[in-house]
């Protein structure tokens, strides 16, 4: 529920709006394909903080 609301919201005002991360290899049930994520598997801690606070910089 929670990211339909966040994607619905995406689509309206048209920009970027969730920032997935993906921290194990756990399947979730429902969500698309379509939907893009950032792997900490393959990415460095520091790199997933900085495309935080860029995102949350955004925002304000």
């Amino acid at each position: 529920m929670e990211r339909q609301s966040a994607q619905a919201r995406a689509l309206r005002e048209g920009k970027e709006y969730i920032l997935p991360i993906r921290i194990d290899d756990t399947k979730i049930p429902g969500l698309p394909e379509t939907v893009g994520y950032i792997s900490l598997s393959n990415t460095t801690i520091e790199k997933i903080v900085d495309l935080i606070l860029k995102k949350l910089g955004k925002m304000i």
